[in-house]
């Protein structure tokens, strides 16, 4: 599907533990992201593109899922060594890569 410079899109980037969901799923178009990026948003956040709202609010309720559980891991482990988490969907594909020592970082606008 073909995208304009003026057309709508819903972005979705990965969370840290304090997000919910607007700050991790939003609309935009190239205008809006291009301030996003210079506001700091970068590929570090796996940000993902998608033109069906339904289809971006499925994935961010994914990653917000898998954020809860990493969560949950931290919370109740005694062992404390990793310092890296990758959830992998069935096919695969990263579902959440998460940093754990950098996990707690506030989320931005």
């Amino acid at each position: 599907m073909r995208i304009g410079h003026q057309d709508r899109f819903y972005v979705v980037v990965d969370p840290t533990p304090e997000c919910e969901l607007a700050d991790i799923f939003f609309a935009c178009d190239f205008h809006d992201l291009e301030l996003q990026i210079k506001g700091g948003l970068s590929h570090e956040r796996r940000p993902a593109i998608f033109t069906e709202r339904a289809d971006g609010e499925r994935e961010a309720e994914r990653r917000l899922a898998a954020m809860k559980a990493v969560q949950v891991m931290l919370e109740t482990s005694e062992t404390k060594i990793a310092t890296k988490l990758q959830l992998l969907g069935p096919g695969g594909e990263v579902i959440l890569d998460v940093d754990l020592p950098g996990a707690s970082e506030a989320c931005r606008d």
